[in-house]
């Protein structure tokens, strides 16, 4: 998976804008002011669901092999290496987009998973 790839799968989203990650690391894909996807170069796809989306559906997150939730964050990760992680991708970002707007509040960004998971470390490629 490339940061290229995954940022051309949204291309055609045209309420997702393209910018640098306030992480520091990767590419972000944002909704008006809010940051719903960082791609991280061999490291997987966070996706922002939010703190409600996730304890709403966690236990079928968690049931997804490709998908990684984190305690006490606002993200998961998607590992993407075939057909059907990336629709699985499509549908968090899907979601994660409904659940932003449910949100509507425009509060400063929540750390994604590169620097909760791993202090801003760059992760080791995806497995």
């Amino acid at each position: 998976m490339s940061l290229d790839s995954v940022v051309e799968w949204f291309d055609e989203w045209t309420h997702l804008v393209c910018g640098t990650a306030s992480c520091g690391g990767g590419v972000a894909l944002s909704a008006g002011r809010c940051e719903i996807v960082h791609v991280h170069e061999g490291a997987g796809v966070d996706v922002h669901l939010t703190r409600w989306a996730i304890g709403r559906f966690a236990q079928e997150l968690r049931q997804v092999a490709g998908v990684r939730v984190p305690e006490n964050c606002a993200w998961v990760t998607v590992g993407v290496e075939c057909q059907a992680d990336s629709d699985v991708l499509m549908t968090l970002v899907s979601l994660a987009l409904h659940a932003h707007a449910a949100d509507g509040a425009s509060r400063a960004p929540a750390p994604c998973t590169v620097r909760r998971v791993y202090g801003g470390a760059v992760r080791r490629r995806w497995r």
